[in-house]
């Protein structure tokens, strides 16, 4: 019987190579290379885990490429929301009492600079908390997946903690969702979902930061699975709950 494709990662092999009948072939995807006039070796199957297939989430917009998938989504969500009033409450406060704290010290003929320095951090707080809401309100998130690997990027407002990030496909040997908390809500713990990928080295680096569903990180895993043909196996540390 004749290999198609390849042993480790099951993406097809070189059609060219294939049509040659060459000895050796090396896969385009991960570089396993295949003795094809070796005796065959069976391989076992592996213990495949099956997770229920997840539909598209709202508000994601999925576009077909020639040899992949981009999916697209907004980072806004309740914790934006909900901190929208606040920004906007803190800010005008902390602007009228700047405007009435000049107006009279001019009045008076007694500016003091030093003043501003007490002020500092409520100034901090206001346009950290108005960069943030902005960031929610107008970023979204691009996922690329193609043939060289995976892509993400985040726009149109730089965000700390968030980065573009390449993966190389030779590189992806699963990929798996955490949980973890964001932050409390009235002493509740409001938890998000993170997507990983394990490299063939055993290297485990984070891909996606911050979903709040986990029927929206593990559709992202699964289109990820499904283009790759990655089988999907246990892995330490992935949250598992009613797949």
């Amino acid at each position: 019987m004749n290999v198609l494709e390849c042993k480790h990662c099951h993406a097809p092999l070189p059609k060219q190579a294939l049509a040659n009948n060459d000895d050796i072939i090396v896969c385009d995807f991960c570089d396993t290379v295949h003795n094809m006039n070796s005796t065959p070796v069976p391989y076992p199957e592996k213990q495949k885990r099956e997770k229920t297939k997840r539909k598209r989430p709202d508000k994601f917009i999925i576009n077909q490429l020639g040899e992949g998938l981009e999916i697209q989504y907004p980072w806004l969500g309740k914790q934006h929301k909900g901190l929208l009033f606040f920004a906007i409450t803190w800010n005008a406060f902390i602007g009228f009492f700047t405007f009435m704290m000049f107006f009279g010290m001019a009045s008076e003929g007694d500016f003091e600079p030093l003043v501003l320095c007490f002020m500092i951090p409520f100034y901090a707080v206001g346009l950290g908390m108005a960069y943030y809401v902005l960031a929610g309100f107008l970023n979204h998130t691009t996922i690329t997946i193609h043939r060289q690997g995976v892509d993400t990027r985040h726009s149109p407002i730089p965000m700390f903690g968030t980065s573009n990030i390449h993966a190389d496909r030779r590189a992806i040997e699963q990929v798996y969702c955490r949980r973890r908390i964001a932050y409390e809500s009235n002493d509740v713990p409001v938890h998000v979902f993170d997507i990983h990928y394990v490299q063939k080295g055993g290297d485990d680096t984070c891909l996606i930061k911050g979903l709040d569903t986990i029927s929206k990180a593990v559709f992202i895993e699964q289109q990820i699975e499904r283009l790759y043909h990655i089988d999907d196996l246990a892995v330490d540390g992935e949250y598992y709950s009613q797949f």
